[in-house]
């Protein structure tokens, strides 16, 4: 997962030269500088104190992990990154209980197709804070893609410091 994930960056560094390739490169560079590999999750039966999200939906998972952290403030962790779990990897969010994935999105998916690729699921990602959840969820009325939006805030506040 980490090679498909760096080819994607390599494809950000064969753009023609411009804005968006400027810009891409080094966030690029960053998320894979923070991200870690995990590997399987763990059941959300063994969470039922925390997971009480009955309206969960399949292929939300910025949704459904975000407002999962909301609801659990001090127990859980936010991570975006990529998800492999069948054949290519996705864009994915998920959340983190002690040490191991808890991923309510696609235990929906693998409980509606009847499947269990809990153990066989890999996460490539890195922690974004819940206030920075939190206030982008305030400003924007939504539960969106964070990760891009993160590394950029991160990188401009570091500029503003020197």
């Amino acid at each position: 997962m980490v090679a498909y994930v760096e080819g994607v960056r390599t494809l950000f560094e064969r753009m023609p030269d411009g804005p968006q390739r400027r810009e891409s490169l080094p966030l690029w560079d960053e998320a894979l500088r923070r991200a870690v590999l995990f590997k399987g999750r763990t059941p959300s039966r063994n969470a039922s104190s925390l997971v009480r999200r009955p309206d969960a939906r399949t292929k939300q998972c910025y949704y459904n992990s975000q407002l999962l952290l909301l609801d659990n403030r001090s127990r859980l962790r936010y991570y975006e990154g990529w998800c492999l779990s069948n054949i290519v990897p996705i864009e994915h969010a998920w959340c983190m209980l002690d040490g191991r994935v808890l991923d309510v999105t696609l235990e929906l998916a693998d409980k509606q197709l009847n499947h269990d690729r809990a153990d066989a699921t890999e996460y490539y990602g890195l922690e974004i804070p819940l206030e920075f959840v939190r206030s982008n969820m305030l400003d924007t009325e939504t539960a969106e893609q964070l990760i891009w939006k993160y590394l950029a805030a991160e990188r401009d506040k570091s500029r503003r410091a020197k």
